[in-house]
C-alpha cells in the first residue's frame, strides 16, 4: 500500500465526520418566533396568578383599570416545519376561577412544565411574558430558570423562583418570597418581607416593615430596615446596616457584621467572626447579647454608649479601650459599666477573642 493510500481513509473519515456535523448544525437551526398582546378585564378580580416555567416574567404596576399582556414565543427544533407547528401551538391561557385569574403558557391544551418538554419531539420553547398590572390587584408569581422582575405594585406579592434571577423594587404592600437557587435583589419594599432561600445571594434595601431572611447557603446584605430583622444563615456572610428595629440573627457558618444598629440585637454565630460598629445609639439604652462557638466579636461603640457589660470567654482574649467601672474581673469574665449601665452587653465566647472599644471621638476620660 503507497503512503498515499495510508492517509487517504483518515481524510475521507474526516470529510464525512464535519459532513455530518455541519448537517446536523443545518438541521437544528430551524428558529421562529412570534409575539402576541392583548388585554384583559380585571376589575372583579381578588388576585393574579402568572406561572411561566419555560422563561423570563416582568410584572409592572400600571394605573389603567385592565390587564394588559405580552408574550413573546420562540421556538428552537429540528426542521422548519416543525418548528412551524410548534409555534402555531403555542399559546397563553388565561382563565378565572373564584376571582382569581390564572395566566400561564401552553402548547395545545398541555401545559409546559419544561423548555423542552417530551411530547415536543426535541424542540426547545421559550416564552416571555410581560404583564401591566393594575392598581389594587394582588400578584402570586412563579418562574423555573429566568428572571422574573416585579415593579412598582401597590398590593401585597407572593414570587416563587427556581433558579435565575429576581429583581423587585418599589412595592407597597408586604413581599413573600421563595427561591431555590437564585441571586435576589429586593428594594424599596413599603411593608414586610418575607424571604426563605435555599442558595443563591441576597440584597435586601430599603424596607419599611420588618423583614424575615431564611437562607441555607449565600452571602446575604441588608440595608436600611425601618422594622424588626430576623435572619438564620447556614452559611454565608451576613452584613447588616442601619436597621432600626430589634434583630435577631443565627449564623452557623460565616462573618456577621452589624452597623449602625438602632435597636436591640441578639446574635448566635458557630462559625466566624462577629462585629458591631455604632452601637449605643438608643437612648433608653440598647439590651446587646452577642455569642460566638468559633470567632472573635469586635464592638465599636458610640461615644453616648450607656451599658452594663458582662463578657466571658473560655479560650479567648479580651481587649477593653473604654472607661469600665470594673466590678468583677478575672481570666475568663469581666463585669462593669459604662457611663450611667442604660443598656446592658453580654458578649460570650468558646474560643474567640474580644475586643470593645469606644469611639475615638468620645468626649470622656
Amino acid at each position: 500500500m503507497t503512503s498515499y493510500s495510508k492517509w487517504r481513509r483518515p481524510l475521507r473519515l474526516a470529510v464525512a465526520t464535519a459532513a455530518l456535523l455541519l448537517a446536523a448544525q443545518a438541521a437544528s437551526a430551524a428558529e421562529a418566533s412570534r409575539s402576541e398582546q392583548r388585554t384583559l378585564a380585571a376589575r372583579q378580580l381578588a388576585m393574579l396568578i402568572v406561572e411561566n416555567p419555560v422563561g423570563g416574567l416582568e410584572l409592572r404596576g400600571g394605573e389603567a383599570r385592565e390587564l394588559g399582556l405580552e408574550a413573546q414565543f420562540r421556538v428552537e427544533g429540528s426542521s422548519t416545519a416543525a418548528v412551524k407547528r410548534v409555534i402555531e401551538a403555542l399559546r397563553i391561557e388565561t382563565f378565572e376561577q373564584d376571582g382569581r385569574l390564572r395566566v400561564r403558557p401552553v402548547h395545545g391544551d398541555r401545559v409546559l412544565d419544561s423548555p423542552r418538554p417530551s411530547w415536543l419531539d426535541g424542540a426547545r420553547v421559550r416564552v416571555d411574558l410581560r404583564l401591566r398590572v393594575p392598581a389594587g390587584l394582588p400578584v402570586a408569581a412563579s418562574v423555573t430558570r429566568d428572571k422574573l422582575t416585579v415593579v412598582g405594585l401597590d398590593e401585597d406579592v407572593v414570587l416563587a423562583a427556581t433558579s435565575g434571577e429576581v429583581a423587585v423594587r418599589e412595592l407597597k404592600g408586604d413581599l413573600e418570597l421563595g427561591v431555590t437557587s437564585a441571586r435576589v435583589r429586593v428594594e424599596q419594599v413599603a411593608g414586610d418581607v418575607n424571604v426563605t432561600a435555599t442558595s443563591g445571594d441576597l440584597d435586601l434595601r430599603r424596607v419599611g416593615g420588618d423583614a424575615t431572611l431564611n437562607t441555607i447557603t449565600g452571602k446575604v446584605r441588608v440595608e436600611d430596615v425601618d422594622g424588626d430583622l430576623e435572619v438564620e444563615s447556614g452559611g454565608g456572610t451576613l452584613t447588616l446596616l442601619g436597621v432600626r428595629g430589634r434583630q435577631d440573627v443565627i449564623s452557623a457558618s460565616g462573618d456577621v457584621a452589624i452597623r449602625d444598629p438602632g435597636g436591640d440585637i441578639k446574635v448566635n454565630c458557630a462559625n466566624g467572626d462577629l462585629s458591631v460598629f455604632g452601637l449605643g445609639s438608643a437612648d433608653e439604652g440598647n439590651d446587646v447579647f452577642l455569642a460566638s462557638s468559633s470567632g472573635d466579636v469586635e464592638i465599636l461603640l458610640l461615644p453616648e454608649a450607656s451599658f452594663h457589660l458582662d463578657l466571658a470567654t473560655d479560650l479567648g482574649t479580651m481587649q477593653l479601650r473604654l472607661p469600665l467601672a470594673v466590678e468583677d474581673v478575672s481570666r475568663r469574665h469581666v463585669a462593669g459599666t459604662l457611663a450611667d449601665g442604660k443598656g446592658r452587653l453580654q458578649i460570650v465566647t468558646a474560643t474567640g477573642d474580644i475586643r470593645i472599644t469606644l469611639d475615638a471621638n468620645s468626649g470622656r476620660d
